[in-house]
């Protein structure tokens, strides 16, 4: 009996990665992993949680890893504020 289960993508496109980078304004230069790593441990708490996913399927982060805390937003003029509903989880 075969199980169907879904398929975990670990690939992350050069293309996804340079507008995650310009978006989260990150430096670019290295190799795919060590951009996506740049990423996920200096804008982590900012990122969609569709784009965090991708990054840490792509990084292949063990549950225990993954980012569980506080969600925080970017407005237009780069200041932060935060997406919790808790508004004690924010700093």
């Amino acid at each position: 009996m075969v199980r169907n289960t879904r398929k975990v993508t670990h690939n992350l496109s050069t293309d996804t990665l340079q507008k995650l980078v310009k978006k989260y304004q990150v430096t670019k230069s290295g190799s795919k992993h060590d951009v996506a790593l740049r990423l996920w441990n200096l804008r982590k708490h900012l990122m969609t949680l569709s784009e965090l996913q991708n990054i840490e399927n792509f990084l292949m982060l063990p549950p225990s890893k993954r980012f569980t805390g506080t969600r925080y937003g970017l407005r237009k003029n780069g200041s932060v504020y935060c997406k919790s509903k808790d508004k004690r989880l924010c700093f």
